[in-house]
């Protein structure tokens, strides 16, 4: 037996208290967005059914509804918004490939942290004008003025900020990730 270091597995190297909480709020965000994302995905069958249901109302009873297409365009509108943040988790968004593909290791990682930072501070105020968009569409309980007259506004005005802030902060994961990768601090990102 050898009292060599050589054999032995190689520890890993420390992780700072920074370092680690950093870790665990985006394993936190990772999961958050993939639970909202995927189960907000439900409310696609929500669809089908009142879609389905509104088929055979109208066309085999002649007595369509005045809400279904109001409540599927609404539960729609929703479930985009409440997809956005594990959207941009996957790195599903649109990239213009062409281009990107151009640029070195080195030149993508400098861009994802370019482009992270505009989505970063876009996303920011959408959250901040939509937060008040929806404070306004609340204090009035706004309707769409039809006949269903339902509360569609005032839900998708609430959509919008909290889906945007899921993109904020899955951003700031990404941010995150993207800087300590071109720093050659941490894995590197591959889309």
């Amino acid at each position: 037996m050898s009292n060599h270091r050589n054999d032995a597995v190689p520890a890993k190297p420390p992780v700072g208290p920074l370092r680690a909480a950093l870790s665990k709020g985006s394993s936190f965000v990772d999961a958050l967005n993939r639970i909202i994302g995927e189960g907000s995905g439900f409310i696609y069958l929500a669809v089908f059914v009142i879609g389905f249901q509104e088929v055979i109302r109208r066309y085999l009873f002649g007595a369509p509804t005045t809400w279904a297409l109001e409540v599927s365009i609404a539960l729609c509108g929703i479930q985009y918004c409440l997809a956005a943040g594990n959207t941009h988790r996957l790195g599903r968004h649109v990239r213009i490939y062409a281009v990107y593909s151009l640029f070195s290791r080195r030149g993508r990682q400098v861009c994802d942290v370019v482009s992270e930072t505009v989505v970063l501070f876009t996303v920011a105020s959408i959250v901040y004008g939509g937060g008040i968009q929806a404070e306004r569409a609340l204090s009035v309980w706004q309707t769409t003025g039809s006949a269903f007259d339902s509360p569609a506004p005032t839900l998708m005005k609430l959509a919008i900020p909290i889906g945007a802030f899921l993109i904020l902060l899955q951003s700031l994961v990404r941010l995150s990730q993207f800087g300590h990768a071109a720093l050659g601090r941490g894995a590197i990102i591959e889309h």
